[in-house]
């Protein structure tokens, strides 16, 4: 994967400095227990009960099951203070194991994303989702991911969604000023070859009920908010969000560390804390990712919220493994936020749709000079286009293919075949053009 070559500090668009946690982004600790450790057996367990269930057992042989006589057995041997063992954990994530959807979220569109969180998601075989603030792509800002890279990481799997044009507060604009933030972006990463954007993030987390609308009208089928769920029982609120989610349009998300930054031990803890009460959707929020032994390293780690690459390696090794013994808990996947909340009700089997058109319009039969063909990709309502294939030699295009990815200039008479496939693996049906220049 290519490095890159931002500078920090020398982007026109400050870093978010280090701040107190906002309001709804509060950190508050789970009890330690699901760092990694098992939870000691309560020296108060009593087995004279054992002996009594078993002892019944017997006396009611031929009228209970071996079935019944194992949950006598575990329910002997809970402690009194509702504390499980180690064994006990094991048995209920094998009989009890709802899915847990972990949507990895990577705001501001920092070029340390590229550098170190997409080589680690590609060699863990996982996809994320990413929220780019489209004029530091249009300049292009050092700082930030360019339109190419954004490009290659949505042919590879990731979400790439938007953060607004210049990153506002939109509850401070008019609502023309938003509908420009907000369609403004979309139209910004349509341009420049992002098929079909569908995921969206608040800038400050500042939203309110007639900025959701205009979210929805730009084209955007979910939002993610900041905050919303809860970090322990004591604290009203969801250990995860539902799916289908309550808002479609805010999200509820978990900034771990919030401002400071982010621990192993904290990441692990809220995904087991969610999975063992019913599991559910759960977007955590990162921003900046940093290298141990890079220059700037010092600096990075000073920003709003960052974490290093090897706590990001580590977490998503703890991931991948889920329900093995070093792992997280059973049930727990890896999804994009666009691909958790469309097969929400049901897989993805529809493929998505291209659209050909000839200098920005619908092609016509012949030009009397040339033209730029563009191909634009759909999955309206599945997980996402992946790739669109084509060919310019008259031969049926595969996964062999040139990959589209910027207007083709047609000088003369041409025949473009083509198609799309999704995430999924949802293949459109070869197409075919032919235009006639000169």
């Amino acid at each position: 994967m290519p490095s890159g070559t931002g500078r920090r500090g020398s982007s026109p668009r400050p870093r978010q400095p280090f701040t107190p946690p906002a309001r709804d982004e509060g950190v508050q600790k789970l009890p330690s227990a699901s760092s990694g450790t098992s939870i000691p057996a309560d020296p108060r367990r009593r087995p004279g009960l054992l002996r009594t269930a078993l002892a019944l057992v017997l006396l009611a042989a031929g009228l209970v099951g071996a079935g019944i006589v194992a949950a006598i057995q575990v329910q002997a041997m809970m402690p009194e203070n509702g504390a499980n063992t180690a064994r006990e954990q094991s048995v209920q994530i094998r009989q009890h194991s709802p899915e847990t959807i972990v949507s990895l979220t990577f705001l501001d569109g920092w070029e340390g994303q590229w550098r170190y969180a997409v080589p680690l998601l590609r060699s863990h075989h996982m996809d994320a989702a990413f929220y780019v603030i489209t004029a530091d792509s249009d300049r292009p800002d050092p700082c930030c991911m360019s339109w190419a890279q954004l490009r290659t990481m949505q042919g590879e799997g990731d979400d790439i969604g938007s953060y607004t044009v210049d990153h506002p507060n939109l509850t401070a604009l008019t609502i023309a000023r938003v509908r420009q933030e907000v369609c403004g972006s979309r139209q910004d990463m349509l341009r420049n070859g992002i098929d079909d954007p569908e995921s969206f993030a608040y800038p400050f987390g500042s939203y309110d009920r007639a900025r959701e609308k205009i979210v929805a009208q730009c084209g955007f089928t979910n939002a993610r908010r900041s905050g919303g769920i809860s970090w322990s029982k004591a604290t009203p609120g969801p250990w995860a969000e539902t799916l289908p989610p309550r808002n479609p349009e805010a999200v509820r998300t978990i900034a771990v560390d919030a401002a400071r930054p982010i621990r192993l031990p904290d990441l692990e803890s809220y995904v087991s804390g969610a999975a063992t009460h019913g599991g559910g959707w759960l977007a955590i929020t990162f921003h900046d990712v940093c290298a141990a032994r890079a220059a700037d390293d010092a600096q990075c780690m000073s920003t709003y919220g960052p974490i290093q690459n090897t706590v990001l390696r580590r977490f998503l090794d703890w991931l991948r493994d889920a329900g093995r013994s070093h792992g997280a808990p059973a049930g727990v996947v890896v999804r994009t936020m666009r691909w958790a909340m469309n097969t929400a009700n049901g897989r993805d089997t529809t493929a998505p749709v291209t659209t050909v058109r000839c200098d920005g319009s619908p092609c016509r039969a012949a030009y009397s000079a040339p033209v730029n063909l563009s191909l634009s990709a759909a999955d309206p309502g599945g997980v996402g286009v992946a790739k669109t294939y084509w060919t310019a030699d008259g031969s049926p295009p595969s996964t062999s293919s040139g990959v589209y990815q910027t207007p083709l200039s047609l000088g003369e008479t041409e025949t473009i075949k083509y198609f799309s496939v999704d995430n999924a693996g949802n293949r459109e049906k070869v197409k075919t053009i032919t235009v006639r220049v000169g």
